[in-house]
């Protein structure tokens, strides 16, 4: 895999957990999924992920 390749993957891979995470959000907010749920799929992603979805959700609260 070359390098451009690899950062092509890394970045569709990055809009598409943004895409979820928003989802995930904004199904939480219009109370859609509880808080527990909300948990419980941030649990499900790596350490690295979550840490950034979290970031993405400190953004959407400010």
């Amino acid at each position: 895999m070359g390098d451009s390749q690899h950062r092509t993957e890394c970045l569709l891979r990055w809009q598409a957990l943004e895409q979820e995470a928003r989802q995930k959000w904004a199904d939480y907010r219009r109370k859609r999924i509880t808080r527990r749920q909300l948990e419980d799929w941030l649990d499900q992603q790596s350490e690295m992920d979550e840490r950034t979805i979290r970031g993405i959700y400190n953004e959407l609260r400010g």
